[in-house]
């Protein structure tokens, strides 16, 4: 089970950096604590490295995000300039 999530939380949950299981997330700048997993069948992860990459839902909400904080740092910007 994979988390992208607050690194103080989920750890309680038994969640650790996906980082020290070969996993990587498909978006740049996510923080490697943030980046998590929870191996529930360790025997199936034997071997099993690579991206992990989220559904088409995800990536496109995650792109939406980006150009709304994008958007509104250039608005701030533009505000503290008047």
């Amino acid at each position: 089970m994979v988390v992208l999530g607050h690194p103080d939380y989920y750890p309680r949950f038994g969640f650790e950096r996906a980082s020290t299981h070969g996993l990587t997330c498909q978006w740049e700048g996510v923080p490697d604590e943030a980046f998590m997993v929870l191996i529930l069948v360790t025997d199936a992860m034997e071997g099993v490295s690579g991206v992990m990459e989220y559904g088409d839902e995800f990536s496109e909400a995650v792109q939406a995000g980006n150009r709304t904080r994008a958007s509104s740092r250039r608005g701030s910007a533009t505000q503290l300039k008047r």
